[in-house]
């Protein structure tokens, strides 16, 4: 089953997602809506040369086989006005039958009207479901998030208010023009630092579409920057918890490490040269090395679409990071996701093979034991 940090990443993951959902489809609507505006003007002109050829003709007609795309139906009172020809005479007006006949015309159009608008946007929400590889939902649907994986698919459904934690009740706040979000971790009271400020925190419960409060006070993490990772006590509990800065951006990779002090904080797992075999004997010591020997290579934002030479599971414990990346790539950088956004810091195409060739990667033993361990995806499956 799903941690409950798993879930609290996966509800962030879907509120974005239907954020960016709604915002689709309302320029989608707006696009479908100066059509269908353009189209009724034009056919409103189209209307009035019809009138214009018929009145100069002299014959009334009714042409059955048009269409009028109009919210307002014609009038029979429009159509039924006499008008006079060069000599005076009054043109004959429409008979009864005839008015009948267009009055039905008019209803007809004007449902055809709303029936085309409905058969436009319906395409929209199949779109969406194509997108995001959901069915299209509605305001009263419960948020799940749908993954496919080989001949099958499975939905993560978010848990019932009283079944989530606290944090992963109230996953986010923003305090001094940051934004904080849950990692559902206990941090002891011994690491807590100075106190920065208190908020209110709100959490959505989506079944009874409800929306909870709560006061909260917000401290320093001892040897971690504020712009990084606090913690959290609320009012009437006396655990704090961890909430991190997901979008937080080092100018250097020294910034990082000591911003998140990995000197002494990371640890690494599982070692993957090509995403099929794990090597858990290797030099860590090594791995943590590179971190210091690069200190001065500027942050880039580019962390996906480099193919690998080779991985590492990096984790900072004491805040609830687990199981992220820190990988050396083909093209001349280090990657890693450790604060979930992606950094890229390049190094060179020369330093990178010789990183992997120092590390001995094309003669450790490799191991294709299944491993609890995928650094390159940040998707996670029901078990």
């Amino acid at each position: 089953m799903k941690n409950t940090e798993q879930i609290a990443e996966t509800v962030l993951r879907i509120r974005d997602a239907e954020q960016k959902k709604l915002i689709l489809r309302n320029r989608r609507i707006k696009r479908v809506t100066a059509g269908a505006s353009s189209m009724l003007v034009f056919c409103a002109v189209i209307l009035a040369v019809k009138n214009l050829k018929s009145s100069q003709s002299g014959i009334p007609t009714i042409d059955n086989n048009t269409i009028i795309n109009t919210e307002t139906p014609t009038t029979a009172s429009d159509t039924e006005k006499s008008t006079n020809d060069s000599t005076g005479t009054e043109r004959p007006t429409k008979s009864t039958e005839d008015t009948e006949k267009e009055n039905s015309t008019a209803e007809k159009s004007e449902t055809s009207a709303h029936s085309t608008e409905k058969t436009t946007l319906s395409p929209t929400e199949n779109d969406n479901a194509e997108t995001t590889g959901r069915e299209p939902t509605n305001s009263n649907t419960v948020p799940t998030e749908q993954h496919t994986e080989g001949d099958g698919s499975e939905a993560v459904i978010i848990p019932r208010w009283d079944e989530r934690t606290l944090p992963t009740q109230f996953m986010e706040f923003d305090l001094n023009g940051i934004g904080y979000n849950t990692k559902d971790h206990i941090i002891e009271g011994n690491y807590i630092g100075d106190i920065l400020g208190a908020v209110t925190m709100q959490g959505q419960d989506v079944y009874e579409d409800k929306i909870h409060s709560i006061n909260a006070e917000v401290f320093s993490i001892n040897d971690f920057s504020s712009e990084c990772a606090v913690a959290v006590k609320f009012d009437g509990y006396d655990n704090y918890y961890v909430y991190i800065n997901r979008e937080y951006s080092p100018a250097t990779l020294g910034e990082l490490v000591d911003a998140l002090k990995l000197n002494d904080t990371i640890s690494f797992g599982a070692l993957t040269p090509d995403d099929r075999t794990f090597v858990t004997d290797y030099n860590k010591y090594f791995i943590s090395g590179l971190l210091n020997e690069y200190r001065d290579c500027a942050t880039l934002f580019d962390y996906v679409g480099h193919r690998k030479l080779f991985s590492v599971s990096a984790s900072v414990d004491m805040l609830g990071i687990t199981n992220k990346s820190l990988a050396v790539t083909e093209d001349g950088y280090i990657t890693t996701n450790i604060m979930e956004r992606g950094y890229a810091f390049y190094i060179g195409e020369d330093k990178a093979k010789e990183i992997a060739d120092r590390l001995g990667i094309d003669n450790i033993e490799r191991d294709t034991t299944p491993q609890d361990f995928d650094p390159q995806e940040e998707v996670f499956y029901e078990e």
